[in-house]
């Protein structure tokens, strides 16, 4: 899972234009904006991914493994479970009770494959990555950033999620030190501005079926041999 600002995305959206007919978009839901997942069997998009890390344009938010059972749901969580400040309760003959509300932030990936008898592979993928934008009254304010989407791939091509968008606004306040805060007459003397910070996370996929090692079996078989 890579997170890219958003003048890598501009170098992104270049390099997604030059791709052939390998791809194979589906269209899901989750997130702000377009949600798009392709299915692709070159490195040229990786290669343009691993440049933008190396100039900081982008970061790579994690790189897990995960080992599925055909047909069966698998699931990882990188974060961390944090806690707040809840809502009082008052009970009678115990007193008030100060309740705590629990809040897992991170990175979560849900998964679940089916290889067909022809070597394809359906997956079906859920990321969803969260955090915390603010604390109100003791109350998280959180962002989630999630798609929802079943693909038909592979074995060894790549699975690209990309539209997971969110927009930050940072306001800063520039003013003359003393007259600045001046009442009334300090707005005079400091100016503020907001700056739209977007980015995009993007999951890539890759996906290899593991067959059952026969020669345990086999070997078993050759033992029994007169």
């Amino acid at each position: 899972l890579v997170e890219v600002s958003n003048d890598g995305l501009d170098e992104l959206g270049v390099k997604w234009s030059w791709k052939d007919g390998n791809f194979a978009f589906a269209q899901t839901k989750g997130g702000s904006g377009t949600v798009t997942t392709s299915a692709v069997n070159t490195s040229d998009f990786t290669a343009t991914i691993d440049a933008l890390i190396t100039r900081k344009k982008a970061r790579m938010l994690a790189n897990p493994n995960i080992s599925c059972v055909d047909n069966e749901d698998a699931s990882i969580f990188i974060g961390e479970l944090r806690r707040f400040r809840g809502s009082t309760v008052v009970t009678p003959g115990i007193g008030t009770v100060q309740a705590t509300e629990t809040v897992p932030v991170g990175i979560a990936l849900l998964v679940r494959p089916r290889i067909h008898p022809d070597g394809a592979i359906t997956l079906k993928v859920h990321p969803v990555v969260s955090s915390v934008l603010t604390v109100v009254d003791g109350l998280p304010q959180t962002a989630s950033r999630e798609a929802d989407t079943t693909v038909r791939i592979r074995e060894g091509e790549e699975l690209i999620i990309g539209g997971l968008t969110r927009v930050e606004d940072t306001h800063s306040v520039e003013k003359i030190p003393l007259l600045g805060d001046l009442p009334l007459i300090g707005a005079l003397f400091r100016s503020t501005s907001t700056t739209k910070a977007r980015s995009e996370i993007i999951v890539l996929i890759r996906v290899y079926p593991v067959y059952p090692d026969p020669a345990p079996s086999q070997n078993f078989r050759k033992g029994l041999a007169p």
